[in-house]
């Protein structure tokens, strides 16, 4: 697999909007419908009072609609909205079958960190983003990332912990598996479950970090 990090300016894109504001928009979900050519976006916002954004969001060209705001609390927002799908980066990176793990937007740029099988599915993408004449690609890092080397990490017991909480659904939310059932399970007491399955997923995250 092949991770790469991409930096770009999509001109008479929303993202735009973050120009020159000491704001943050990290996403957290998103969904995308190429059939009806909309993007929803469930994003945070970090800054002051999002209030001026929102508005000038709402009249974008490229949004649709705004959804919802709800403060989390003192400078974090969530923003969900609804977006063109066509003009938008999402759809490049989806039809060459490349995963956008992460996006950050901030002051007018674009931040994408996104998976790959292959290299050529990464090419297809930068020479897809290069004939957009309304996008400049400013950083292209690419390097092998496999995930196989966080799992060598964790010791035989850690990795049936973890596979088999996120296969029985206890990543969900609601979740579909308790902790004390899964205890139950393995034949071992809640804490000391808890206890390799914190440390699977610190392991993995600390192998995750250590490649970015």
């Amino acid at each position: 697999m092949i991770k790469a990090n991409l930096e770009l300016i999509h001109s008479g894109d929303w993202t735009e909007l973050t120009k020159g504001l000491e704001v943050k928009l990290i996403s957290l979900y998103y969904l995308i419908n190429p059939i009806n050519h909309i993007n929803l976006e469930i994003m945070l916002f970090y800054g002051n009072d999002p209030s001026k954004f929102i508005s000038n969001l709402k009249k974008h060209n490229n949004i649709y609609k705004v959804i919802n705001t709800k403060k989390i609390r003192r400078n974090l927002f969530e923003i969900s909205f609804m977006g063109n799908y066509n003009d938008s980066i999402r759809r490049v990176l989806f039809q060459n079958n490349v995963i956008a793990s992460s996006l950050v937007v901030e002051d007018g740029v674009e931040k994408f960190s996104i998976f790959s099988l292959n290299d050529n599915n990464l090419e297809t993408v930068t020479n897809s983003l290069a004939k957009m004449k309304n996008v400049n690609l400013i950083k292209n890092q690419r390097r092998k990332y496999d995930i196989v080397d966080a799992i060598q990490l964790l010791t035989p017991l850690e990795s049936r912990i973890i596979i088999e909480a996120y296969n029985r659904g206890f990543f969900e939310h609601p979740r579909n598996i308790t902790l004390d059932k899964l205890a139950e399970e393995f034949g071992i007491t809640k804490t000391t479950l808890n206890f390799h399955l914190r440390n699977a997923i610190r392991k993995i995250i600390s192998n995750f970090l250590y490649n970015q």
